[in-house]
């Protein structure tokens, strides 16, 4: 299937699930902006978005790297503003980024009433809220278009208590 002409956004793609569904759009010839707090690569974190946006390249596609902090609005309105500003359009939306990696790991043996109230913050503000703010932005521009797909990446603590109380 050739997504040529099709401009996608990937959020948190800088390593993991974003990062290969991103570049399985570029295979595909898609123009896919790319998010993420990891613009270059670093001795402090895996993946960054340069190095994402030169493997979808590589693959033929059109990469798009835009570092954007997903726990703040603004950042996200300003990325939706320039992909307006820049296409006109937006043909797919994979919400995927999420902040409470770390957070869970620290937090799984600790009872949910002694962990911090920021581990509800950073697990549900970017991982779900940022989600329906994004979708909210790409669903201004899709009504009108009358077409556009939203994808909300997940994982099985939606369906059942999984590591800790504000995970699922």
């Amino acid at each position: 299937m050739s997504l040529k002409n099709k401009i996608c956004l990937v959020t948190g793609a800088s390593r993991g699930i974003g990062r290969g569904i991103a570049l399985a759009l570029g295979s595909e010839g898609a123009t896919v902006y790319i998010t993420g707090r990891t613009l270059n690569p670093s001795s402090t974190a895996p993946g960054s978005l340069s190095v994402t946006a030169d493997e979808v390249s590589a693959r033929g596609g059109n990469a798009i790297p835009v570092q954007c902090d997903h726990g703040v609005d603004e950042e996200i309105h300003r990325l939706f503003d320039r992909i307006e500003k820049d296409h006109g359009k937006i043909d797919l939306l994979v919400n995927n980024a999420f902040k409470g990696v770390n957070t869970i790991g620290k937090n799984i043996p600790v009872p949910f009433w002694e962990q911090p109230i920021e581990s509800w913050d950073d697990v549900i503000h970017v991982g779900l809220r940022c989600h329906f703010v994004a979708s909210q932005r790409a669903a201004k521009m899709m009504v009108p278009q009358k077409d556009g797909l939203i994808v909300n990446v997940s994982s099985p603590g939606a369906l059942f208590n999984f590591f800790t109380a504000p995970y699922g």
